[in-house]
């Protein structure tokens, strides 16, 4: 079996989210025309990344949500109506904490929310000020096969790889959102972005899509430059940097199984290592 992807790289306005919806929207529409029966968008599409520097009040906090659920709402109508699945991601309000959540939707279908367990504190990101890290990994079975949600960061994160494949995963998909202080800045973090999307391809044999944001937000511009990875580690697509794009790929799930069958990493990992490890060190005793 075959999936035609695309990968949806547009440029989110912060709080706009009746215009950002419209993106969405477009860009299911053309990535439909173009065979695609998958869409995933960049990190925090629906509101814009840096909605963390936005100071938010009980009231507006709660007209977000509101406004929110009223976009994944059209935007679920939408994947119905192309008969699509699509990821998209958006802050999470529960319980007077915030999340950074990918949604999965299977054909106007909520499948899945992955919270973002890998919060980003470093550099130009401040993250952990505003969110919560979630607690669980996130592995989901749409008609197509088996797919593991990461956001960002978490993809940085070896081990998230390792569990979702050891869990059945065929493909990462990861919502991203990387950006640096100017244009001239974004190649070289795409260069790191690209060679451990690549790794992890290669080593846990999947898939892996990644689609990041664009364009100018704040005092930041988005990498763009999305991309997707077979799993021989092979680059299958490179999307426009900086500003918005889309572009499709194929994954051949029978090209798949036989990559795992001839390299079989995922059945000789060692899990009772892994297991034993992570026991002493919750232990004290590493």
């Amino acid at each position: 079996m075959s999936l035609t992807a695309a990968l949806v790289q547009i440029s989110p306005t912060l709080l706009d989210l009746e215009g950002n919806l419209l993106l969405h929207v477009q860009g299911l529409e053309e990535a439909r025309r173009r065979g695609a029966r998958l869409a995933v968008f960049p990190e925090m599409s629906l509101t814009g990344y840096r909605i963390g520097d936005v100071s938010l009040d009980a009231s507006a906090r709660s007209a977000l949500d509101r406004d929110l659920r009223a976009s994944l709402g059209s935007l679920r109508k939408a994947l119905e109506a192309l008969d699509m699945d699509g990821v998209v991601s958006y802050p999470l309000f529960e319980g007077g904490r915030t999340f950074i959540a990918a949604e999965y939707v299977e054909r106007g279908r909520t499948l899945g929310v992955h919270r973002k367990v890998n919060l980003c504190n470093y550099g130009h990101y401040r993250e952990d000020r505003t969110f919560t890290p979630g607690e669980d990994l996130t592995v989901l079975r749409p008609r197509w096969g088996a797919a593991g949600l990461l956001v960002c960061e978490d993809l940085w994160h070896p081990v998230n790889g390792i569990l979702c494949t050891q869990m059945g995963a065929q493909a990462l998909l990861v919502p991203s959102a990387p950006s640096a202080p100017s244009r001239e800045g974004i190649g070289a973090n795409l260069a790191r972005w690209r060679l451990l999307a690549g790794a992890q391809a290669l080593a846990q044999t999947c898939y892996v899509l990644c689609c990041c944001g664009s364009g100018p937000e704040g005092a930041f511009h988005g990498d763009g430059g999305s991309f997707a990875f077979g799993p021989r580690g092979d680059l299958l697509l490179s999307l426009r940097e900086g500003d918005p794009d889309l572009g499709v790929v194929d994954l051949d799930l029978g090209e798949l199984a036989r990559v795992r069958e001839e390299t079989p990493l995922l059945r000789n990992e060692r899990n009772d290592l892994i297991l034993r490890t992570y026991g002493r060190l919750e232990s004290g005793n590493p």
